[in-house]
């Protein structure tokens, strides 16, 4: 998981199980299949839309760049960000147990 590639790479995020897949890119969701049910309206743009095609596409204000700002002021001031730091942590930990079940070849559970 990155924001931070060079060049910029297209996002593509993919859950595969034993009910269905779902696959989602910078144009849309690619496909939404759960038992056997299609849940996606194909009514994505095949073209590239993202980012990553057009960096300067993201606009004044949709970056992380306010996300960084409200941290610096909740630090200067004591206050609380709107996304604490706990959250960030629980994403870390989630990216680790994926890591280490791919070492390990096995399932790792969640706490």
């Amino acid at each position: 998981c990155t924001t931070c590639v060079n060049p910029g790479q297209s996002t593509r995020f993919e859950i595969h199980g034993e009910k269905g897949s779902i696959i989602f890119d910078d144009s849309g969701v690619k496909q939404w299949f759960i038992d056997g049910k299609d849940y996606c309206k194909n009514d994505y743009k095949d073209e590239e839309t993202g980012i990553a095609s057009n960096p300067l596409a993201l606009g004044p204000g949709l970056s992380h760049t306010p996300i960084y700002k409200e941290l610096v002021d909740a630090i200067k001031n004591g206050s609380t960000p709107s996304i604490p730091p706990e959250e960030g942590k629980k994403a870390v930990e989630i990216i680790l147990k994926i890591y280490e079940s791919s070492k390990k070849n096995q399932e790792i559970e969640l706490r």
